[in-house]
């Protein structure tokens, strides 16, 4: 409905020549804001919340008026200005134009769309306020496009296409490109978009058609909508309501239990929550509510009597909303329209544009400064604010005026100092305040208070805070303005010098010359948003122990590489600095715990919805790590969890503590004594470490550049036939789906490879070099790093240390990177690896044996990273880490059970036809009851056996017993599929005693060092 909605409007718009500089996405995003806050005005009116002229009587009107309309209905646009009068009542970011809007019958389709249900009234009002936040995820997806040459659309849908790109296509996957659009044609359309040579050719064969696969001809330079990455470039996933209940529950649980059976409704109110990512509301949704219902029954408990005809559960929530709730987000429509949502829950009284406006905020929770780096002029940790990482907030002298509370989202039940924020109970208060169904006094929005509406001292503690405000945005300009560190220094020296101070009191030019600089922010594709905390929200930092009570949310999944490709570089390097331990590869829901537990007050609580590679290698030792070491504690967690939503991804759940005793602790819905940063029961003190004797063993495969080098065997057997001599440089390829899917495991294709070869001896094979001149040289010639442009016809990385390592080999062992299972196999060694597969320079069966052992399954299980469910095996992590045996070449029986296990396997992919991830499907499957899995079950279990006893601990390889075994606990799984595997206590003492022989490894290699002597020089 709303997609479609938003297809007509676009549909509507006059077609308009692209520019140079024709940047849709301010059109794109008031278009999407448009039709989200349409979709909430409906469900106000549906509520008899909104008063005036409705959408429903628009729509109506509009469809009266359709029929034989004298005056030209397709140039009328009246009907477009009347929709935006009706959404500006809701308030929020102005939603300006500055094209022409669609015309009467495209904005009388859009809202035929919005109201194509039965009964729309009673549909709307039913809607829950989530479903209308999901509206905004829902239209994130899609990307506002303008034709450059005419465009083909067919109905239902309208799909677009746009001939000048179809046309820059071979004839023979035109069609296919439109099918892939979602562009149906019929066998004529299709047989003339083949033969065409202009869009004119195209457009003449169109014709009439009728019927549902009508195709009509759009002119050149129309909008219309394609599937985008938007949400998915800002990682965001909006958060259904059956998992945000319970998140908020379990963050709650610790707080509420320390305030006691019956808490003061005042010392409810006290309670400080925000998300920090809040997009359009729906952990601040379950926190009203659930606040709300426990803010009744304080009310009952404490004799607060309700009057007559007062919604005591609406009057709750609106108390809670006005007093707990605070919410940060970068996107200002969701911002918005979390406020809507709030002043729909809560029923609240007056416009909904003022609403929580000093509440929820926009801004990048990652990017603000301390009031102390403020008054210091700098982004360096100094003061022990949020950049600093301060297990405390603390105040400071000058900022703590400037942290002084105020009207902010602040009243008299809720300051610091007051009686009812220590916990007295005002009944007369609270019983006059039931009556009234008012809010509390001093409860408003500042920043819509007119002006002289307060006492003298909060004026001059805001004007303190507007001026530090634009100091603050100056520095993180200076910061985002420069790719070094010299030059960012340079420039925050001068302007502290001659610019910050007089600004500070006041100085009026002093101040526009920052705001010009910090106007630079918005010039960022995506623009800087800075957000200073303490300033935001005063009130939070002034209590005695400063911060937030609560954080909760589901902040972005963005991984590691991905952040500089949708920020920039400078976002990655702000990260970097201001979050010390970070590493570049981490999640940027790792520094979304960062920031939040430094901002929460000592006893507080966050629970977050996060990737699950949360608790993995470097977004672990970024986030949950440095928490741990400041004093946090985990008390609730769920490792890896479908996702409720429509993505697809997988989930960690995360609850942690900033000091305090959280009570019981769960992991994966059972009871534990410890929950550890990596979200498992602590097996050990010590931390596996990197070892030197696994150095130089194991390599990541080639990483060659695109698909230019690649060649059919078809294509190879022909240059061979002509030239056999360039049979030297074309190789067999293995790539991780031949390795998992084939029986064979062999190559499929081959490549070109020149590596080790200078241009001129590259050429001596003319018709490869031929085929890498046309496929490789064009995208080369443009890349960003020189290395690459100017040996364009070799591998981005070619690996040369693997290749010297195994040279002379016939054999090589191979894991793929990401896959369902971690399985290892023998394979030949004359290849091609790609970088989706590692190689290990082991061609004995002894290896084979130890590391296909559920032994060391075990240790890279544990070490590993993931992608979605499946683990990514990193070798620096999962192998380098890995103690392996003393003396483990010799024992014959490690060899011989690695021989017995690889020949059985090998007879089983063969005979049934299955690659690795097939045949370990039936292995894990209960139900699978064949001989030859039975076979290769017993032969496991026996290579088990051999690899513990090769350690010396034939106590746990005479206890070593594998069974199926399911993780479901609570509905939550934590893996997809049964596994056969050892059971949870085995497994924790076999860890225990591989952890301590890293340690014992790594101390005698650290003794060895300090020993050596070094070379006489």
């Amino acid at each position: 409905m709303a997609l479609q909605a938003l297809r007509e409007l676009v549909g509507g718009i006059p077609a308009a020549a692209p520019g140079p500089d024709d940047d849709l996405r301010p059109l794109q995003r008031g278009l999407i804001g448009l039709v989200t806050r349409l979709v909430f005005r409906l469900h106000a009116e549906a509520r008899g919340r909104m008063w005036g002229d409705s959408l429903f009587d628009l729509a109506a009107r509009l469809d009266a008026d359709a029929p034989g309309d004298p005056n030209g209905p397709e140039q009328r646009h009246a009907a477009w200005e009347e929709l935006l009068a009706r959404v500006r009542e809701l308030g929020g970011e102005a939603l300006s134009f500055a094209s022409a809007g669609p015309n009467d019958p495209g904005v009388r389709r859009a809202l035929r769309a919005l109201l194509g249900v039965e009964s729309p009234r009673e549909w709307y009002g039913a809607l829950d306020l989530e479903a209308l936040g999901g509206v905004h995820e829902s239209l994130m997806d899609y990307r506002l496009t303008r034709t450059r040459g005419p465009g083909l659309m067919a109905r239902p849908g309208r799909v677009v296409v746009d001939l000048s790109e179809i046309l820059a296509h071979a004839p023979g996957v035109r069609g296919r490109r439109c099918a892939a659009a979602g562009l149906v044609l019929d066998a004529s359309l299709q047989r003339a978009l083949a033969g065409a040579d202009r869009p004119e050719d195209v457009l003449a064969a169109v014709g009439e058609r009728g019927g549902a696969r009508a195709v009509q001809v759009l002119p050149p330079g129309s909008l219309y909508l394609r599937p985008g990455e938007e949400r998915r470039r800002a990682g965001a996933h909006y958060t259904p309501r059956g998992l945000a209940d319970p998140i908020v529950r379990t963050a709650l649980r610790p707080l509420l239990a320390a305030l006691g059976e019956r808490p003061t409704p005042a010392r409810l109110l006290a309670l400080k929550l925000c998300d920090p990512a809040a997009g359009c509301g729906a952990f601040l949704l379950a926190a009203c509510r659930q606040l709300g219902e426990r803010l009744e029954r304080a009310w009952h408990d404490h004799g607060v009597v309700i009057a007559p005809g007062v919604d005591a559960g609406a009057l709750a929530r609106r108390e809670v909303a006005l007093h707990c709730l605070h919410g940060v987000d970068k996107d200002p429509c969701a911002v918005h329209l979390a406020r809507l949502s709030l002043w729909l829950l809560t029923d609240a009284e007056g416009p909904p544009g003022p609403f929580m406006a000093s509440a929820v905020r926009c801004g990048d929770a990652l990017v603000g400064l301390s009031p102390a780096q403020i008054a210091a002029f700098s982004w360096d940790g100094d003061g022990g604010g949020p950049s600093s990482h301060s297990p405390e907030p603390r105040s400071v002298d000058l900022p703590a005026a400037l942290c002084a509370p105020d009207c902010v989202h602040s009243s008299g039940l809720a300051r610091a100092g007051s009686p009812l924020a220590a916990g007295a109970v005002d009944s007369l208060h609270f019983t006059t305040l039931a009556r009234t169904g008012s809010t509390a006094p001093g409860v408003g929005d500042c920043e819509h208070s007119p002006a002289g509406a307060g006492p003298p001292a909060d004026h001059e503690h805001a004007s303190m805070r507007e001026r530090a405000r634009r100091i603050g945005d100056a520095a993180i300009a200076v910061f985002f303005a420069h790719d070094g560190e010299r030059r960012r220094e340079e420039q925050r020296d001068r302007l502290a010098r001659a610019t910050v101070e007089p600004a500070r009191r006041g100085d009026l030019h002093a101040l526009t010359a920052l705001d010009r600089l910090a106007a630079g922010l918005a010039g960022h594709a995506p623009a800087v948003l800075p957000f200073h905390w303490e300033l935001e929200f005063p009130a939070v930092f002034a209590r005695d122990n400063p911060g937030f009570d609560c954080f909760v949310g589901n902040p972005p999944f963005f991984w590691g590489n991905r952040i500089s490709r949708a920020f920039g570089d400078r976002y990655r390097d702000w990260l970097l600095r201001c979050y010390p331990g970070s590493h570049g590869n981490s999640d940027l829901a790792a520094y979304f715990l960062r920031r939040s537990f430094a901002l929460l007050r000592r006893g507080g609580t966050l629970g977050f919805v996060t990737t699950n590679s949360i608790a993995e290698a470097d977004t672990r030792e970024t986030g949950l790590g440095p928490l741990l070491r400041a004093g946090g504690i985990v008390y609730e967690a769920v490792r890896s969890a479908e996702w409720d939503g429509s993505a697809s991804v997988r989930v960690a759940h995360v609850f942690v503590r900033k000091g305090g005793d959280p009570g019981e602790r769960r992991l994966d819905g059972e009871v534990v004594v410890e929950i550890g940063a990596d979200l498992r029961r602590p097996r050990a003190a010590w931390t596996a470490v990197r070892l030197r004797e696994r150095a130089e063993e194991s390599y990541k495969g080639v990483d060659f550049g695109g698909t230019g080098f690649l060649l059919t065997a078809e294509q190879r057997d022909a240059i061979v036939r002509a030239a056999p001599h360039e049979a030297a440089c074309i190789w067999p390829v293995l790539n991780a789906s031949n390795f998992t899917a084939s029986p064979q495991q062999r190559p499929a294709g081959f490549i070109i490879n020149f590596t080790g070869l200078s241009l001129a001896e590259a050429e001596g094979f003319e018709r490869c070099m031929a085929i890498v001149r046309e496929r490789v040289l064009p995208r080369r010639a443009t890349d960003k790093r020189k290395a690459r442009r100017e040996r364009w016809w070799l591998y981005n990385e070619a690996c040369v240390g693997l290749y010297r390592a195994i040279a002379g080999k016939a054999a090589v062992l191979v894991c793929p990177v990401v896959a369902k299972y971690v399985t290892f196999a023998l394979v030949e060694a004359r290849a091609v690896f790609t970088n989706a597969l590692n190689v290990f320079t082991f061609d004995d069966h002894a290896s084979l044996a130890l590391l296909q052992s559920r032994v060391h399954e075990l240790w890279a299980l544990t070490h590993s990273s993931s992608l979605r469910a499946d683990p990514r095996y990193n070798p620096s992590d999962c192998f380098e880490t890995f103690p392996f045996p003393a003396g483990w070449r010799h024992p014959p029986a490690l060899a011989e059970a690695g021989r017995r296990y690889d020949e059985c396997r090998r007879r089983c992919m063969l005979a049934g036809g299955h690659g690795l991830t097939s045949l370990y499907n039936r292995f894990h499957d209960p139900d699978e009851r064949a001989g030859d899995i039975a076979e290769l079950r017993e032969l496991h279990a026996a290579l088990d056996r051999a690899a513990l006893a090769a350690y010396g601990w034939t106590d746990l390889a005479a206890r070593a017993e594998a069974a199926f075994r399911t993780r479901d606990e609570g509905g939550r799984i934590t893996r997809p599929t049964i596994r056969l595997e050892w059971p949870a206590a085995f497994a924790d003492e076999l860890l225990g005693r591989l952890l301590a022989l890293n340690q014992r490894r790594a101390g005698a290699e650290s003794a060895s060092a300090a020993v050596t002597p070094r070379p006489e020089t």
